[in-house]
């Protein structure tokens, strides 16, 4: 099928500097330049060179409804529990809640960062 020669390889610019396996390696991937799906790849060579890393659909009417999905994760920290934990979600064409309130934010919350100003 189409996605067995399509593929994009998804590397990690950082890759070459460490031995740990950071980059996701290749992945089948449908779609063209002319489908909802976009994705391209250039004249005589197969590997996909463009494409969606976000994919995105928002309720106007619910915003807390909206879906989402963000390849290959959330974080780009690769010893990040969240760096990668997207990406199976996101081949299968799947999508996650993208909450809009802060009842909806605040009752899926797993942690909390707080940013204060130093004392100058």
């Amino acid at each position: 099928a189409w996605g067995s020669i399509h593929k994009l390889d998804l590397r990690h610019p950082l890759q070459a500097l460490t031995s740990e396996q950071w980059s996701l390696g290749a992945i089948a991937l449908g779609g063209s330049s002319s489908t909802l799906n976009f994705s391209s790849y250039r004249s005589g060579q197969f590997s996909v060179s463009e494409g969606p890393s976000v994919r995105i659909i928002m309720d106007v009417g619910s915003w807390d409804d909206s879906l989402f999905i963000n390849n290959p994760g959330q974080s780009g920290v690769p010893i990040s529990s969240h760096y990668r934990d997207l990406n199976h979600d996101w081949q299968r064409g799947e999508y996650k809640p993208l909450l809009y309130s802060e009842e909806s934010i605040r009752r899926e919350l797993e942690h909390r960062v707080v940013l204060s100003p130093a004392d100058c």
